[in-house]
């Protein structure tokens, strides 16, 4: 049995990691969903363990691959519907190759070929192209210069048959990653593996489509994760392991995983290497062993230490001036009197202070919160109780809530971004 995998080179793409990788998918799910689909690296390792019956068929009956690149997509769909007439088309290409045959077919239009010569001219490119690296310029023109490779391996054509039967039955689409909330459904698998963020101001090579995939683009899809785990879907997100992607994910508590993978596009040898890479998901893999379902909602707060720390990472990804522990002066019996968060808006100077309120189980916190809000009314500065925790008594819960006072953890990014005008 030969087993489905990418028929091309691609930057960034994830077979070295399948290792790594395949702990962490979900153990049952319903469908699955890549929207930044590159090389298809994991859609073909999960159609490879379902094939090997290491998934129940029930799993990936729904699969739909997408991207923005065109291109790629076309590439995609021929194989598909194609695979024959496309393997005859690259055989002439592999018979004529050289540096000037190479330059020929770059310099030609995608838009003058038809859709089986395009991917043929695509398959033919990434073979014979520097790295495999796939790059346009500002009018969407392919640029790469061709690689320097004594033989190439341009056809393989038991590789092309091999993912055209994995592709039956695959919805393909030119789309961009967000549609992707319009097609899921509760318990579907989505992965992303998006342009990484750059490790620096100079890590990043230009565009992989016409439009870069900026800061804005990032912030963006995670706010696309954000929904899919409300959705109840089960959602796995590659990228760069920075402070600024670690900020976009860190305050909602979801996994982060650290994987090792060999970078090879760059053009100095000496800068290839192992790079750390962060996995994000919104489901604890530990605990869908045996093929039991997470309900894909994101990691609960789990002690006061741990509300807190979500409270102090909120306010620091609104940009917000952020302290703990600040003293405001000392109660009857002399003890100091300690506020556990002030946020300040670094521009306004506006500030509020936040007293943390965890209870799991039964307990006398909630019965105390009251008092705890009368106190509020003695701080220098506005104040809130922010509560975390299945073990408020609903009633009470509801009361608290009445006061304007009290603020659940889940709700506290969009009540600040009103209470600060963010």
């Amino acid at each position: 049995m030969i087993a489905a995998k990418p028929f091309l080179k691609w930057a960034g793409g994830k077979s070295q990691l399948l290792t790594q990788l395949e702990p962490l998918f979900p153990k049952k799910f319903n469908g699955y969903h890549e929207p930044f689909v590159g090389s298809a690296a994991i859609f073909f390792h999960l159609y490879n363990l379902k094939r090997g019956g290491i998934f129940p068929t029930t799993v990936m009956k729904r699969v739909g691959l997408t991207d923005s690149n065109d291109e790629l997509i076309n590439c995609y769909k021929v194989i598909k519907s194609q695979v024959e007439d496309l393997i005859e088309r690259l055989a002439k290409h592999a018979k004529k190759h050289s540096e000037d045959y190479y330059y020929r077919v770059r310099g030609w239009l995608p838009k003058d070929l038809a859709s089986l010569e395009r991917a043929a001219r695509f398959i033919y490119l990434n073979k014979t192209c520097f790295n495999g690296l796939y790059r346009v310029n500002s009018k969407g023109q392919f640029n790469v210069p061709m690689g320097n490779y004594a033989n190439p391996k341009i056809l393989d054509a038991d590789e092309l048959r091999t993912a055209s039967r994995a592709l039956r039955g695959v919805s393909v689409v030119t789309t961009a990653y967000e549609t992707v909330l319009q097609r899921v459904e509760k318990g579907d698998f989505i992965y992303f593996d998006p342009p990484y963020h750059p490790r620096s101001r100079t890590a990043s090579f230009t565009s992989y489509t016409e439009d870069a995939f900026d800061r804005q683009h990032q912030f963006e899809l995670s706010e696309v994760f954000k929904k899919l785990d409300e959705k109840g879907c089960f959602v796995m997100l590659s990228n760069s392991w920075t402070p600024d992607v670690l900020d976009l994910y860190r305050y909602r508590g979801y996994h982060f995983i650290a994987v090792h993978a060999s970078r090879l596009i760059n053009s100095n040898a000496d800068r290839r290497g192992k790079i750390k890479e962060l996995v994000v998901l919104n489901y604890d893999p530990e605990r869908t062993e045996g093929g039991s379902m997470m309900s894909g909602k994101r990691k609960a707060v789990a002690s006061g230490h741990d509300l807190r720390d979500k409270v102090v990472a909120i306010g620091e990804k609104l940009q917000l001036d952020v302290r703990t522990e600040v003293k405001v002066g000392k109660r009857l019996w002399g003890a100091s009197r300690l506020i556990d968060v002030v946020m300040t808006d670094k521009t306004t100077r506006k500030a509020l202070g936040i007293e943390c309120k965890f209870q799991e189980g039964g307990g006398s916190v909630d019965e105390k919160i009251p008092t705890t809000i009368n106190d509020i009314g003695a701080w220098p500065i506005s104040g809130i109780v922010v509560l975390g925790g299945k073990g408020f008594r609903e009633h009470l819960r509801s009361y608290l809530y009445s006061t304007g006072k009290a603020v659940d953890i889940e709700d506290l990014d969009d009540w600040l971004k009103l209470y600060f005008g963010l």
